[in-house]
């Protein structure tokens, strides 16, 4: 199990497609999702390297400014 917490800030005009794009990726879950752009997304996956990949498509979503990753848990 790997856990990561990423803060997310995206274009406020592209805000629910971006939503969108990440509840369909596998082990994402968007907690708070702001009209500026500002979003808590935590990543839930088997391994380091999903998580990591992930992350990375995170970052790829059109309309995606920065994703930061501010915690990680794995066991």
């Amino acid at each position: 199990m790997h856990i990561a917490g990423v803060a997310l800030r995206a274009r406020r005009e592209q805000i629910d497609t971006v939503c969108a794009r990440m509840n369909g990726l596998p082990g994402v879950e968007v907690h708070g999702c702001g009209a500026d752009g500002r979003l808590v997304v935590v990543i839930d996956r088997d391994s380091d390297t999903e998580a990591a990949s992930t992350l990375l498509a995170l970052q790829d979503i059109k309309g995606v400014l920065s994703a930061c990753l501010v915690y990680q848990y794995s066991d």
